[in-house]
């Protein structure tokens, strides 16, 4: 483990590693400056441990995860945010204020000071427990396990006493959170509640049914789903449930499974979520039953209808300019998916994508799942296609010059600019100051690009006048004409 570079630290541990010189020159050089070594030059290993940054740099959702799954997350130190530069100089080489060496204790007495504490901390612990305990007695004891259903018994009475027993505990905006009132419940948006059980518990105390006293009453979980049995001394039994319940699945299961879905949060971090929440939910194989059920033919009979408008609305508009790209399942040549995408420029909505696996045809997956978009697109839905904008991919450059002559092809601006910055990389290393004029020369690009009114040869002559301003040579001779250029920065 290396330890921390700061001049007169010795630390090792909740170390961070220097930021990337390449992509942040400035902080980089701060982080070194602020190691007051020497000729000091940071390697892949330099690192500066937390002592030497605030609270408030650290990331808090790290801080947060820390706090709620405790040992369940195990992280060495926070991440920092970006952008943090250290700010406290601490220098933590055991010495003295004096600035002398200072002696360590002897080995035995160190033992005998950490059994001390050991001794303290236990009592204070056992301490807690008993508190715990005395608090706790009274309440109900509740077992409820993921996808089995255990029933429980009420053991005590409610009262608000057992739930609030801090005199100074109140509501923020109390008068905010019960403003809202409906008339006509059943014609009100749908809307969900986090209820605490033994709060619930408390609203059956008296039978539906003859109005008399309820004399037990049980609850169990079914997914993310509450029941409560109730008896009264009349014998009349009830059963209530949180949620509209039919022979399959509950409504509420189905609205969460399909807001996990949309939202794009994996199912295995929204039960880790639960979990330390301890907020009763269902299990992954119910989840799947949802989506394969009712998620998936739903997303796909929408996604069907809205296409056909969108292909409608092309052939109204006469005009098909159509912009592409590509997504892979992994980075590198170890990817096994491909899913390519068709959006229409005109209107901003998406025409189709195409999704192809590796070795389902020769050759590369990004220009065969664009083929099979233009073939569909020609044949299948009878479109004329007259502009495609994509990346400087070969094979579709290749692609589109040999089989499809008839569509305009033109790169997208962004990739452009993106395969530039790429290789002021290998230049920055060699000479290092070209990384000054890095910002400018992407910037210079994109203005000559806008201000060439689609006229390819004024692009080229604009965006290589950056070589003349590098020389801060702003007036020039070319084909025998002089030219005088303004500079818009």
């Amino acid at each position: 483990m290396p330890y921390c570079s700061v001049f007169g630290c010795s630390n090792n541990k909740g170390t961070h590693r220097f930021p990337n010189r390449d992509n942040s020159p400035v902080r980089f050089n701060k982080w070194t400056n602020f190691c007051k070594r020497k000729l000091f030059k940071p390697t892949n290993n330099s690192v500066i441990c937390s002592h030497h940054f605030k609270s408030q740099d650290f990331d808090d959702s790290d801080i947060l995860k820390q706090k709620l799954l405790g040992d369940k997350y195990k992280l060495r130190s926070p991440r920092l945010k970006p952008g943090t530069v250290p700010t406290i100089f601490v220098i933590n080489n055991d010495k003295n204020s004096d600035g002398n060496a200072t002696t360590k204790k002897p080995r035995s007495e160190r033992i005998k000071n950490q059994e001390k504490k050991d001794m303290v901390e236990s009592l204070i612990a056992k301490k807690s427990n008993i508190d715990s305990y005395e608090h706790n007695k009274k309440e109900v004891k509740l077992s409820c396990t993921e996808d089995n259903i255990s029933d429980v018994e009420e053991n005590a009475s409610y009262t608000d006493n057992d739930f609030y027993d801090d005199p100074d505990f109140e509501c923020e905006n109390e008068e905010e959170d019960y403003t809202e009132e409906f008339d006509n419940v059943e014609n009100t948006e749908i809307k969900y509640c986090l209820v605490f059980i033994n709060s619930l518990l408390t609203l059956f105390t008296v039978c539906n049914i003859c109005k008399s006293k309820i004399i037990n009453k049980k609850w169990y979980a079914i997914g993310a789903t509450i029941c409560v049995r109730s008896e009264c001394s009349e014998g009349h039994s009830s059963k209530w449930f949180s949620q509209p319940v039919n022979k399959q699945f509950s409504k509420g299961h189905v609205h969460i499974a399909t807001s996990i879905l949309l939202s794009g949060t994996l199912f295995a971090t929204f039960k880790v979520f639960c979990s330390s929440l301890k907020l009763v939910m269902f299990s992954r194989t119910t989840y799947d039953k949802i989506m394969n059920k009712y998620s998936y033919p739903l997303i796909e009979k929408i996604w069907e209808k809205k296409r056909t408008e969108q292909m409608n609305y092309v052939k109204e508009s006469g005009q098909l300019w159509i912009a592409g790209d590509g997504q892979y399942d992994s980075p590198g040549f170890c990817a096994k998916y491909c899913t390519y995408t068709f959006m229409d420029i005109n209107s901003g909505c998406i025409v189709d994508f195409q999704l192809i696996q590796k070795k389902m045809m020769p050759g590369d997956l990004e220009k065969n799942a664009c083929k099979q978009l233009i073939d569909k697109l020609i044949g299948t839905d009878k479109c004329k296609i007259d502009l495609l904008l994509t990346d400087r991919h070969v094979g579709i450059r290749h692609l589109l010059k040999t089989s499809y002559p008839e569509i305009t092809h033109e790169f997208d601006l962004w990739h452009l600019s993106k395969s530039l910055m790429k290789k002021f990389k290998t230049i920055n290393k060699k000479y290092e100051e070209v990384l000054a004029w890095k910002q400018s020369i992407s910037n210079h690009l994109w203005w000559s690009a806008q201000t060439c009114n689609g006229d390819s040869e004024v692009l080229v002559t604009k965006f290589t006048s950056i070589l003349k301003h590098i020389k801060n040579v702003h007036e020039w001779e070319e084909d025998g004409l002089k030219k005088l250029v303004n500079i818009h920065h």
